[in-house]
């Protein structure tokens, strides 16, 4: 993991804000990681004090309880933060991005049905990441 200040992270980097205690959030953390992201992103943990403090500055609401994109000075949640992500890979995955144009009460329903078994979906399973996979992750 890598230390740069909060200010630098927000200006420079896209931020994907992830449960670091839920298996399926890790599982779906290495996917990302596995379609060759951006540069630009960056993860951290929910649960981190990085993570804590970058809800605050994005003025996150309190219990929100889905991944988080941080981009500019906007902070997006749900179907729409997945959407973002995508946008962000280099592989074949990238073009689910089409379905951005489901409209969100139905987009969202399906992350809400996933996200409330999450728990279930996939056990807690540390992962080992490489030198290269080091660098997407701050905090």
């Amino acid at each position: 993991m890598q230390e740069v200040s909060v200010e630098r992270l927000m200006k420079e980097k896209k931020i994907v804000i992830y449960d670091g205690e839920c298996g399926f959030c890790n599982a779906s953390v290495r996917f990302i990681l596995n379609q060759k992201p951006s540069d630009i992103i960056r993860f951290v943990s929910h649960q981190s004090e990085l993570g804590t403090e970058l809800r605050n500055r994005y003025h996150v609401t309190e219990g929100v309880d889905s991944i988080i994109f941080l981009a500019g000075n906007q902070y997006y949640v749900k179907s729409k933060a997945i959407f973002l992500i995508l946008e962000q890979t280099n592989t074949a995955w990238k073009y689910l991005i089409f379905f951005k144009f489901i409209p969100a009460i139905i987009s969202n329903f399906c992350y809400d049905v996933i996200a409330r078994n999450r728990h279930r979906i996939n056990d807690y399973t540390c992962q080992i990441l490489t030198e290269e996979e080091k660098v997407y992750f701050v905090g």
